[in-house]
């Protein structure tokens, strides 16, 4: 009798020990999230999930680590797999409200490093305009983010410019976002000098269609002439933040002129992560040489991705400018996530 009682403790024992084990790896994954490392959590979760994919619990630790990773669209099938199984649990629930906060956003807040190329074609026998930018934005701390670019330009075919710029955002609260820029053009020809701008964005309504308010001013000091300018713009996201439109008033002031209006629409449409496409319209003032001209442009472009953390972005832009040539663009470029 005591060895039967003996042999069918060691059972249990053995057939505890796996569970406690998962137990353990469960707690120490929760850990890692609170303790800001969602890569680990992840790591440890996505085991369990496999063993157990009726693990409620352990699908919505790893939704919210992998919303802290930024990777939204894999968090949502998380979060909507419990969702179907446990209509009531309210922490799957939360975060898909969350994912849905996010996608609307006005700022990216992840790092990244951009580097692309553009190529202008004007017709009538002249030079086609280049560029080259390298652009990088780092995350500093959980509501900041700062950025800085350097754009070489070629006009004309001899004509050239490199132009330094700086860039600010920061989270005040969950629906207010502060942007500061600035530029500085060395010997420019007909690139900024210098120029200023600051731009605050406010959420107006939440939840999955939110509306966003913005409003943005300049400055900016051409060779010709200073150039004072001021932007409210309105979002409207839908599709759960998975995509946008957009509407911008464009009041400019040259100096020693009447001030001249314009206007934007944009469309932008985000089926997963890294995917996007966007397209757009406009007509206004627009000063890419110093001068201003008034200017219809039509453009569209998108992002791809190509690997881990890789994506391709390009776009393409015609202009009809009231002056003696219109332009056609074409820019390509990579961007690495950070």
């Amino acid at each position: 009798m005591k060895h039967a009682l003996f042999a069918l403790g060691a059972i249990l024992l053995a057939g505890s020990a796996p569970a406690r084990a998962q137990d353990d790896a469960y707690a120490a994954a929760v850990a890692a999230r609170r303790n800001g490392d969602p890569l680990r959590a992840i790591s440890i979760l996505e085991p369990i999930i496999a063993a157990d994919p009726r693990n409620s619990d352990a699908r919505v630790q790893l939704g919210y680590a992998l919303l802290a990773a930024g990777r939204l669209d894999a968090a949502e099938e998380q979060f909507r797999a419990v969702v179907a199984a446990a209509p009531d649990y309210t922490d799957a629930r939360e975060g898909l409200a969350l994912i849905a906060q996010r996608r609307t956003h006005p700022a990216d807040e992840r790092g990244f490093v951009q580097v692309e190329g553009a190529l202008s074609d004007l017709g009538e026998g002249i030079a086609d305009w280049q560029e080259t930018a390298i652009a990088v934005a780092l995350p500093a701390g959980a509501t900041d983010r700062i950025g800085a670019g350097l754009n070489w330009y070629r006009r004309f075919g001899g004509i050239e410019d490199t132009e330094a710029s700086l860039s600010y955002v920061h989270r005040s609260g969950d629906d207010t976002w502060l942007r500061l820029g600035a530029s500085f053009t060395p010997q420019a020809d007909y690139r900024p000098e210098a120029g200023l701008s600051v731009g605050l964005d406010h959420r107006l309504t939440a939840g999955r269609n939110a509306l966003v308010a913005g409003l943005e001013g300049s400055w900016r000091r051409f060779p010709a002439q200073d150039v004072w300018q001021i932007s409210p713009s309105l979002t409207r996201y839908v599709a759960s933040g998975r995509g946008s439109v957009t509407v911008r008033v464009n009041a400019l002031a040259p100096e020693g002129d009447d001030l001249r209006l314009g206007a934007q629409a944009r469309f932008d449409w985000h089926p997963a992560e890294r995917r996007r496409l966007f397209v757009g319209t406009g007509y206004g003032p627009e000063t890419a040489l110093g001068v201003v001209t008034d200017t219809w442009s039509l453009y569209g472009g998108g992002e791809w991705p190509l690997g881990e953390g890789l994506s391709l972005v390009g776009s393409l832009a015609r202009e009809w400018r009231d002056g003696p040539v219109d332009r056609t663009e074409a820019r390509l470029g990579v961007r690495v996530a950070l």
